[in-house]
């Protein structure tokens, strides 16, 4: 079984610790956001080289980039605390 601190004493008529389930929601949110930026920069690189005749250079390229570009992000985002964290 999973242990997940957010959700530690969870039942029945019990009410979830806010901290933890906004820690959860940002979590979530940049896993997300990473995820769209990746696919959308994955799509206008595809467009991209079919428009260009290049295949696979700016699929490759433009999600690299992407995913470099995300993973800054996470990190900024996590090293900047949030009011109430």
């Amino acid at each position: 079984m999973i242990w997940l601190p957010a959700l530690e004493g969870f039942g029945w008529g019990q009410v979830p610790d806010p901290a933890g389930l906004r820690s959860m929601y940002r979590a979530s949110a940049m896993v997300v956001e990473l995820a769209v930026l990746v696919l959308l920069a994955a799509a206008l690189g595809g467009w991209i080289d079919g428009f260009l005749d290049t295949a696979p250079l700016f699929l490759l390229l433009s999600s690299f980039a992407a995913l470099l570009a995300g993973v800054y992000r996470i990190i900024r985002t996590l090293e900047t605390p949030k009011n109430g964290d």
